[in-house]
């Protein structure tokens, strides 16, 4: 995610994904004197290159304002057990007749060192590179009453000094830090604890937490595997089916870990194959020569099935006895039921190179391998003493190209055969209208099967227009593979390139998915609607677009837990945490838009209205000079607390509602009349989505969501007021959404 985060650092339109690492945003320090600068960014939405004005602080900004810092805070299991195992370790300093000399690396906000204060540490140092939160921690201090034990260094734990007239007159015995992310060791904590054992900390040292246990459990999953593996697509009455490469087939996959919230994944879409078993065990009081690890264990196999997928977790033990733990473990691998929700600590997939058939009741070999920021498996056949006491376990690295064009979820959502055939079927009519074959198409989609699946039903010549190098060079290698090498040809960059390449013939139809690598929220993909204005001049009389018609839908929504990631934190543990909460606001205001994505398939929550259509937009004819606007209400039909709506784009392919591919909900939305100006909304009988109901989302690509500044407990009296306006010069979607209750209307 942090090249995500990067592409989103310099586009002035956009807010980060979440997920955010702060040691990640704790490189970055705040210039002394802001001014504005100029910055070329891509508008993902019209695809032109714009220069935009921006304070020069804009990157420091909108990191501050996308931290995860507020979700670790409002994290209340976490919070109390990092303060039991504070109390434990400075009871024992104590014991020990010693005074207790705290150290916390990283200290964020101030928490932690508040925390050891208030248990009786005698001096605290909390040390904070990133200097808009070095400053803020400092204030937070003293407006708690602990500025004389706690002392802030606005440094590195790895550039501070231990002794007389260094940063610490001494060492600390106690240290407490929180540097764990959803693989545990990737905001580099193995090498942070290292150096703190040889330069900060005492001989006795007593470490908050004192271990962590990495657990692993191999499961059969083709719902998993889909993010894998790009798998053979069968095409309804074509005898060939589409196939990827062969050097895609061999590809170990990526390197980095998928986190995701994997209880939300459902028991019928996995079958675990062992238990989970211990793999790694870390003391992080111990000094070693070392910081990778290997660890090759015999496995009973609890269920015969395909070896596909590695799932992993960890917990934590705050004290050396071990009495206080923390888990992270999915809900089904979980010691008790009423589990912390959190979403800045998730649980990893790992895939196997490839899929191995396992037997009930025989041993698999499960070997681990870890370096200092990551960790990677793999699962053979056979126990470990068969094997010998040698095996290579390989890093996965892509080296076919797909896995850097395609990410997990694209990889799912082109394995999504259903969503495929709805294509096939929309295709064979635009393409063999009239009963003759279209001559030329143009696709204009990124790495895609559409243009392939379109030569293959008919068209006789197709132009795949590409926005990248990379994505160029995944396209060519898919065209070789099914030997379409004279009929889809690739063109890279903007339109234009189709007009050279055509050679005075005209286009008769234009298709897209639309999905591209540049979309983060819903109507990015809007960016289909404007190459095919600028493509009109050279389309034929009577063109065929698909999709004809794209429609801006949203559904108000009570999250069980999501609002909490951009909720205010207020007090934590009895201390005044509000500065944090002001800073975010403040910062967030110079760099946010209102709305951003998240994959809603792991985030619980139920519909308060029906999903209901704020915007329609007709593919077929040019992007309009004029602003469109739309103003309306939507009906809430259950009480709840409304605390987001959810927003997505449908896509009606041929434009007669036979044929609608959505980016919401796995069941496309279909009802509901846009107007100029104002909307008036009709059920969707078609829909299995009801109020107070859970939706069921797509599981290959974010939606937007809209937070509201606070929760609000609606009623079906109640009504959600919204404004959108489509600002079609930059492609901007500007929302505003307020509920209006029966007393309000009153």
């Amino acid at each position: 995610k942090v090249g995500q985060r990067l592409l989103l650092s310099r586009m002035w339109f956009l807010r980060p994904l979440g997920r955010f690492s702060p040691l990640a945003a704790r490189s970055f320090s705040r210039p002394a004197a802001p001014m504005q600068v100029f910055r070329q960014t891509l508008n993902p939405t019209t695809g032109r290159t714009e220069w935009a004005a921006m304070d020069e602080n804009y990157d420091y900004n909108q990191e501050v304002a996308r931290s995860s810092y507020t979700d670790m805070l409002h994290d209340d299991e976490r919070n109390k057990k990092y303060k039991a195992g504070l109390e434990i370790a400075i009871g024992r300093v104590h014991r020990r007749g010693q005074r207790a000399h705290v150290l916390d690396i990283g200290t964020g906000s101030g928490l932690l060192s508040m925390l050891a204060a208030q248990a009786g540490a005698d001096m605290v140092t909390a040390c904070e590179c990133f200097a808009p939160m070095a400053g803020a921690a400092q204030k937070i201090v003293q407006r708690n009453g602990f500025a004389d034990k706690i002392s802030v260094v606005p440094k590195r734990s790895t550039d501070m000094t231990a002794g007389p007239g260094g940063d610490m007159q001494e060492r600390a015995n106690i240290l407490v830090a929180e540097l764990l992310d959803t693989e545990l060791i990737g905001e580099g904590c193995l090498h942070t604890y290292q150096h703190a054992l040889r330069h900060l900390v005492t001989p006795d040292c007593i470490f908050v937490p004192h271990a962590a246990t990495v657990y692993a459990q191999v499961v059969e999953s083709e719902y998993m595997w889909n993010w894998h593996r790009l798998q053979p697509l069968n095409l309804p009455g074509c005898e060939q089916s589409l196939v990827p490469s062969p050097d895609m087939e061999a590809c170990m996959g990526a390197a980095a870990v998928h986190d995701i919230q994997l209880s939300q994944v459902k028991q019928e879409q996995f079958k675990p194959l062992t238990e989970p078993i211990k793999v790694f065990r870390f003391e992080f009081d111990k000094q070693t020569e070392s910081l990778e690890g290997r660890a090759d264990l015999s496995v009973p196999v609890t269920e015969t099935g395909q070896a596909q997928v590695v799932l992993m977790w960890w917990d934590i033990d705050m004290a050396p006895d071990c009495t206080i733990k923390l888990s992270v473990a999915p809900v089904w691998a979980h010691n008790t039921h009423n589990m912390q929700w959190r979403d800045h600590w998730m649980q990893a997939v790992y895939f196997n190179h490839q899929a191995v058939q396992v037997e009930k009741v025989q041993q698999v070999a499960l070997h681990g391998r870890h370096d200092d920021y990551s960790m990677w498996f793999k699962v053979q056949q056979g126990s470990t003493n068969s094997q010998g006491s040698e095996v290579r376990v390989e890093r996965p690295v892509c080296r076919c190209g797909g896995h850097m064009v395609w990410s997990r979820p694209r990889l799912g959502m082109l394995n999504d055969t259903g969503r495929w055939h709805t294509y096939a079927s929309a295709l064979k009519h635009v393409l063999t209208h009239g009963k003759t074959c279209v001559q030329t198409c143009v696709s204009v989609s990124d790495a895609s099967w559409l243009p392939l699946m379109a030569a293959r039903l008919g068209a006789e010549e197709v132009f795949a227009l590409e926005s990248s190098d990379l994505g160029s060079r995944v396209t060519h290698k898919l065209i070789a593979a099914n030997n379409l090498q004279g009929k889809v040809h690739v063109l890279q960059g903007s339109e234009d390139q189709v007009e050279a390449a055509l050679r005075d013939r005209k286009v008769a139809v234009v298709i897209a998915e639309p999905c591209y690598t540049s979309s983060l929220l819903p109507w990015h993909s809007l960016y289909f609607w404007y190459v095919c204005t600028r493509l009109r001049p050279l389309l034929t009389p009577g063109a065929a677009i698909l999709p004809a018609r794209a429609t801006l839908v949203a559904m108000v929504m009570s999250f069980e837990n999501l609002w909490r990631l951009r909720a205010p934190v207020g007090t934590v543990e009895g201390f005044d945490i509000s500065l944090m909460d002001q800073m975010v606001k403040d910062h967030s205001v110079q760099t946010d838009e209102r709305v951003e994505p998240h994959p809603l398939w792991e985030y619980p929550g139920v519909g308060l209205s029906d999903p209901v259509t704020l915007m329609n937009f007709d593919l077929t004819q040019p992007v309009p000079a004029e602003d469109m606007a739309a103003t309306g209400e939507i009906t809430l039909n259950c009480s709840g607390s409304c605390n987001a709506v959810a927003l997505w784009m449908d896509y009606d392919l041929l434009g007669d509602g036979s044929h609608i591919i959505s980016t919401g909900l796995q069941n496309p939305h279909l009802g509901g009349t846009t107007h100029l100006g104002h909307t008036t909304h009709t059920p969707n009988p078609g829909s299995t989505t009801h109020p107070g109901s859970t939706p069921q989302w797509n599981p290959h690509i974010r939606q937007g969501v809209y937070f509201m500044d606070t929760p609000i407990q609606v009623t079906p009296d109640s009504r959600l007021v919204y404004h959108v306006t489509f600002t079609p010069v930059d492609g901007r979607m500007e929302f505003q959404f307020d509920v209006e209750n029966s007393v309000d209307r009153s």
